[in-house]
């Protein structure tokens, strides 16, 4: 496996963080989730239904990851945040299965959601990758990057 190649793995699981359509691979439709899931940290300027939708988003990733469903992983990102990381999804999908062989997202328990309405950084207490960054375009979350993620980062 080349340098590149790790790189870009290392950048997927540390940009992901989600908006991500998929499922079980046998839906369209996010993993079912318990709306009343409490996180253990509250949340900052975020709507109770923005907090929803971010845990069922983290949900849908580890439910990508354990049937290593590269293409809702690929579906997660946010479109400027793809082009930079990826550029294809031929390479999305090489470095999504980079990821799983990696044993990223499978286990990803969720102790902190914290944003704005725009973007949000979701930390996890336990699974890897150990933060992802979200951003919201056009009503729906999508994972980011850090770039993304700031103040002032890409529209």
């Amino acid at each position: 496996m080349r340098l590149r190649e790790l790189a870009v793995a290392g950048l997927l699981a540390s940009a992901l963080i989600a908006g991500c359509g998929g499922g079980d691979g046998d839906s369209d439709q996010p993993a079912p989730v318990d709306p009343e899931l409490k996180v253990d940290a509250p949340v900052t300027n975020l709507t109770k239904k923005d907090e929803i939708q971010l845990v069922k988003l983290t949900e849908t990733l580890k439910a990508a990851a354990a049937d290593e469903d590269a293409a809702a992983v690929c579906a997660a990102f946010e479109k400027q945040t793809f082009k930079e990381l990826f550029g294809s999804q031929a390479v999305c999908l090489k470095n999504s299965k980079i990821a799983f062989e990696m044993g990223q997202l499978k286990d990803l328990q969720i102790d902190q959601i914290a944003g704005t309405p725009k973007q949000a950084t979701v930390t996890y207490k336990s699974g890897e990758p150990a933060k992802l960054f979200f951003v919201k375009r056009d009503g729906k979350w999508y994972v980011g990057s850090a770039q993304t993620a700031a103040p002032g980062g890409t529209k």
